[in-house]
Protein backbone atom coordinates (compact mmCIF):
# COMPACT_ATOMS: atom_id res chain seq x y z
CA UNK A 1 0.00 0.00 0.00
CA UNK A 2 1.62 3.44 -0.88
CA UNK A 3 1.02 6.70 0.97
CA UNK A 4 -0.81 9.26 -0.80
CA UNK A 5 1.02 12.09 -1.89
CA UNK A 6 -0.31 15.76 -2.98
CA UNK A 7 1.46 17.50 -6.35
CA UNK A 8 2.03 20.76 -5.56
CA UNK A 9 2.37 23.78 -8.32
CA UNK A 10 5.64 25.23 -7.78
CA UNK A 11 5.71 29.38 -7.20
CA UNK A 12 8.64 30.75 -9.44
CA UNK A 13 10.05 31.97 -5.85
CA UNK A 14 10.29 28.28 -4.50
CA UNK A 15 12.93 27.65 -7.35
CA UNK A 16 15.96 29.17 -5.25
CA UNK A 17 15.06 27.39 -1.25
CA UNK A 18 17.88 24.81 -0.14
CA UNK A 19 15.14 22.72 1.30
CA UNK A 20 12.52 21.61 -1.28
CA UNK A 21 13.57 19.25 -4.13
CA UNK A 22 11.89 20.41 -7.32
CA UNK A 23 10.93 19.05 -10.37
CA UNK A 24 9.37 20.69 -13.70
CA UNK A 25 6.00 21.96 -11.98
CA UNK A 26 5.87 20.06 -8.42
CA UNK A 27 7.71 20.29 -5.46
CA UNK A 28 8.75 17.66 -3.24
CA UNK A 29 9.91 18.32 -0.07
CA UNK A 30 13.14 17.06 0.96
CA UNK A 31 13.33 14.84 4.24
CA UNK A 32 14.36 15.59 7.46
CA UNK A 33 15.39 12.48 8.32
CA UNK A 34 17.21 9.26 7.19
CA UNK A 35 15.80 5.33 7.44
CA UNK A 36 18.81 2.93 8.98
CA UNK A 37 17.53 -0.21 8.01
CA UNK A 38 19.83 -2.74 9.56
CA UNK A 39 19.26 -6.44 8.45
CA UNK A 40 20.81 -9.29 10.96
CA UNK A 41 21.82 -12.28 8.94
CA UNK A 42 24.13 -15.59 8.67
CA UNK A 43 24.31 -17.77 5.32
CA UNK A 44 21.32 -15.73 3.81
CA UNK A 45 23.64 -14.05 0.31
CA UNK A 46 20.68 -14.99 -2.45
CA UNK A 47 18.06 -13.97 -0.21
CA UNK A 48 20.41 -10.63 0.38
CA UNK A 49 21.24 -10.36 -3.55
CA UNK A 50 17.36 -10.02 -3.65
CA UNK A 51 16.26 -8.16 -1.10
CA UNK A 52 18.78 -5.24 -0.95
CA UNK A 53 17.68 -4.03 -4.36
CA UNK A 54 14.07 -4.62 -3.65
CA UNK A 55 14.44 -2.73 -0.61
CA UNK A 56 16.29 0.33 -2.28
CA UNK A 57 14.09 0.62 -5.09
CA UNK A 58 10.97 0.51 -2.56
CA UNK A 59 12.28 2.91 -0.70
CA UNK A 60 13.26 5.07 -3.51
CA UNK A 61 9.99 4.97 -4.97
CA UNK A 62 8.53 6.38 -1.71
CA UNK A 63 11.04 9.11 -1.39
CA UNK A 64 12.91 7.97 1.77
CA UNK A 65 16.49 8.26 2.06
CA UNK A 66 17.89 5.18 3.66
CA UNK A 67 20.77 3.43 4.44
CA UNK A 68 20.67 -0.60 4.40
CA UNK A 69 23.53 -2.28 7.20
CA UNK A 70 23.72 -6.23 6.46
CA UNK A 71 25.24 -7.18 9.83
CA UNK A 72 26.32 -10.58 9.18
CA UNK A 73 27.46 -13.68 11.42
CA UNK A 74 30.26 -15.25 10.29
CA UNK A 75 30.80 -17.75 13.17
CA UNK A 76 29.43 -20.75 14.18
CA UNK A 77 27.84 -20.72 17.25
CA UNK A 78 23.95 -20.20 17.54
CA UNK A 79 22.39 -17.44 15.48
CA UNK A 80 22.50 -14.09 17.93
CA UNK A 81 19.92 -11.54 16.11
CA UNK A 82 19.83 -9.06 19.27
CA UNK A 83 23.50 -8.98 18.85
CA UNK A 84 23.66 -8.39 15.22
CA UNK A 85 20.93 -5.57 15.56
CA UNK A 86 23.25 -4.10 18.40
CA UNK A 87 26.40 -4.47 16.55
CA UNK A 88 24.30 -2.57 13.62
CA UNK A 89 23.31 0.20 15.62
CA UNK A 90 27.16 0.67 16.66
CA UNK A 91 28.07 0.96 12.81
CA UNK A 92 25.25 3.00 12.16
CA UNK A 93 26.29 6.23 15.25
CA UNK A 94 29.48 5.82 13.64
CA UNK A 95 28.72 6.53 10.18
CA UNK A 96 26.74 9.13 11.25
CA UNK A 97 29.28 10.77 13.75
Amino acid sequence: MSIPCTKIVCPPCLNERKDVMSTESEVIPKPSHKLALIIPARDRLEELLEFIPYMKKFLGNQGVTSEILVSNQGDGYRFNRASLINSGVGDILLLII
